[in-house]
């Protein structure tokens, strides 16, 4: 029986737990391999079961130093496993491709964890299942296809691209442009001068703090994308909360509440089954669509807009003179100038109130280490968000 594919289908708990019930004793082994690299060589490594760990090495030549664990009934059977396992190192031309070789040794449970360490400018492309990836210090670009585990890169300049299944991601300190596709569980992204662009399915939280260019996030329940965040989105199954963003920003979404909070530029943004709240600071063209749910728009002071607003199955309140309400039978609407020559805000609400409130300042507060409160406003509020929970693993964002 192939016992690597059936672990790969079931989800027995830890790979350590699966090795323990079917693998027997393990037997520990070391290994060190050094090359002499072209410069600005491309490193591609595999790695079936292991952490890969990725550093700046000192000079011109590559050193891979290798701790492999054996799980066998007896030493001897362990020592053949070993031999059968010796990792690959080749070099042709400028490519240099280093296999852990953990398979081979068959269906025989063989776990190789390296540390790896090669010149700044190496460009990587790395393959791994059932280990962690570290890349720290590097400086070109670098690919990862990840299954099963955690993705750590940081002060980074290059451009990153990861393809993953079942996998999270930490990235911090990257220079360049960060690609993130698959199946994926958290993601926690920091301080990129450079775009971000997430696809696919993302299970649990995604964080982003301070990202310089485009944003952009596909999912098969949001669709979103923005100019630059210089404050912090968390976004998970049941909200989006964000603080300090640049347009235009495009929002499609649906079943979950939305904050944000200092956005300045376009905006246009469409809602169901959630609660809306949008904090202006330097407004652009907004407009909101939202059903079955309440909106609540706040402006800042001395800030010039034209309003226009509608709900069906709800109220419309507003905190300025300037703009005439009319809340009658279920169909009510709203509009007027604040100010001259200001762009359009246009609300639209099926079965949900809206609110246009005046703020109290018009400065957008920096990221905090912690989710921003909301800061006080006159008149009455809509009921505040829920703090973010944790989510079923059926989630999806």
């Amino acid at each position: 029986m192939d016992w690597n594919s059936l672990r790969e289908h079931t989800h027995f708990g830890e790979d350590e737990d699966w090795d323990k019930f079917f693998g027997g004793p393990t037997f520990n082994y070391s290994d060190e391999l050094s090359q002499d690299i072209p410069a600005g060589s491309t490193l591609r490594v595999t790695d079936d079961h292991g952490t890969i760990t990725v550093n700046v090495a000192d000079g011109k030549t590559m050193k891979v130093s290798l701790r492999k664990t054996v799980r066998a009934e007896e030493q001897k059977d362990a020592d053949s496993y070993n031999s059968k396992t010796k990792p690959q190192l080749t070099v042709v031309d400028k490519v240099v491709t280093l296999n852990a070789n953990t398979q081979g040794g068959g269906d025989k449970g063989v776990t190789t964890d390296m540390d790896i360490f090669v010149p700044a400018n190496t460009t990587l492309a790395i393959t791994s299942s059932r280990g962690n990836v570290t890349i720290a210090g590097m400086a070109a670009d670098v690919e990862v296809n990840h299954h099963r585990g955690e993705v750590n890169i940081n002060n980074h300049t290059g451009n990153v691209l990861l393809n993953l299944d079942g996998s999270s991601v930490r990235l911090g300190q990257v220079k360049g442009d960060v690609t993130i596709q698959g199946k994926v569980n958290e993601v926690a992204v920091e301080d990129v001068d450079g775009a971000v662009h997430m696809n696919g399915e993302f299970w649990e939280s995604t964080r982003l703090v301070r990202i310089s260019k485009t944003v952009s996030f596909r999912s098969s329940r949001t669709d979103m994308e923005f100019s630059r965040l210089d404050g912090r989105l968390d976004l998970d199954s049941g909200d989006l909360r964000a603080d300090s963003l640049t347009g235009p920003m495009r929002l499609k979404t649906r079943s979950k509440d939305v904050s944000l909070e200092g956005l300045s530029g376009d905006l246009r943004l469409e809602d169901s089954n959630g609660t809306v709240r949008v904090g202006l600071y330097k407004p652009g063209n907004i407009q909101i669509d939202n059903r079955k749910g309440d909106v609540q728009v706040t402006i800042p002071p001395n800030t010039a807009i034209k309003v226009e607003a509608r709900t069906r199955e709800g109220e419309i309140e507003s905190d300025f003179d300037e703009i005439k309400v009319d809340n009658r039978n279920r169909e009510s609407s709203a509009s007027g100038s604040i100010g001259t020559n200001g762009p359009p805000l246009k609300l639209n609400c099926e079965k949900g109130a809206i609110e246009i409130r005046k703020g109290t300042v018009a400065v957008v507060p920096p990221a905090p280490p912690t989710p921003p409160a909301t800061p006080p406003n006159p008149g009455k509020r809509l009921k505040a968000l829920p703090a973010p929970k944790a989510k079923p693993v059926e989630s999806e964002n």
